[in-house]
Order: structure tokens, then C-alpha cells, then sequence
């Protein structure tokens, strides 16, 4: 596999659509990291700190970006987002 670029998201929304685009993206996140941390634990019993840190970041930053959004909640605001992918592949010697 070679190292590739996908665009998830290339356009212009207004505040509300915005936010359910984001918000559904960062959710699927946090659902994916609730199972890791779960599956995690139940299979191996190892430390899941790092994921339960990251879970606690991204959260933050979703009610970050919830409040931002709704100072915005009129139809005046445009929000461009541009949201890309990039995928390298490495191993874990080069990590």
C-alpha cells in the first residue's frame, strides 16, 4: 500500500450543519474509542490510559466546538471545513 491522501470533507456549511457534520465525526470517535477501551481491558487487562486520555480530549474539544458553534447560530456565519486524511504507512521500528 502506498502512502495516500482521502478528502473527508471539502465544503461550506452554515452553523447548524456544521455542527451535525462534526459532532457525527468526533461521536463516531468516541463510540470507536469506548469500544477499544473496553475491548481493550476485557481481552488483555492492559492499561488503557492513554485511549482514556485521548477520549477525555477529544470530548473536550467537541463541547469546545459546540459552544463556538451556537455564538454562530445565525444564518450570516459561513463555516468552511477542509478535512483530510493522510495515511503513511510506516512500521513499528519507524513509529
Amino acid at each position: 500500500m502506498q502512502d495516500q491522501q482521502i478528502t473527508l470533507i471539502n465544503s461550506t456549511y452554515g452553523p447548524e450543519q456544521a455542527r451535525e457534520v462534526l459532532c457525527s465525526l468526533l461521536n463516531d470517535k468516541i463510540r470507536f474509542l469506548n469500544h477499544q477501551i473496553l475491548s481493550t481491558f476485557e481481552r488483555f487487562g492492559s492499561d488503557t490510559s492513554h485511549l482514556k486520555k485521548r477520549l477525555t480530549e477529544i470530548k473536550t474539544e467537541r463541547d469546545q466546538l459546540v459552544s463556538q458553534l451556537k455564538a454562530l447560530s445565525n444564518d450570516e456565519y459561513l463555516l468552511e471545513i477542509d478535512c483530510q486524511i493522510n495515511i503513511k504507512v510506516t512500521t513499528p521500528e519507524m513509529a
